[in-house]
């Protein structure tokens, strides 16, 4: 369901994302829905000024549907929760 109705490929899509922010680098990115539609949603951050933001891009045609502001890096430990490590964690 989700492939036929996809007009844009998730590589495009992450190049709309990461041209949202300068000296970026996408972490990771889905596909999904938002709002009854399909949506590729993209973590990037700025490792200079290590900051985080959340691109939401529209399947259909590939325009930026939402940029939140950035979310800042917290300086704390490594944890380990759940048998998964915790290095970055980041706050809105």
């Amino acid at each position: 369901m989700f492939k036929e109705n996809t007009k844009v490929s998730f590589t495009a899509a992450s190049e709309t994302a990461q041209m949202q922010i300068s000296n970026d680098t996408i972490l990771g990115g889905h596909l999904g829905v938002t709002q009854g539609y399909l949506t590729y949603t993209y973590f990037v951050v700025d490792p200079n000024k290590q900051t985080g933001y959340r691109v939401i891009i529209d399947g259909g045609n590939g325009k930026v549907l939402y940029l939140t502001r950035s979310f800042t890096r917290s300086f704390q430990s490594p944890t380990r929760t759940a048998n998964v490590l915790t290095i970055w964690s980041w706050r809105i």
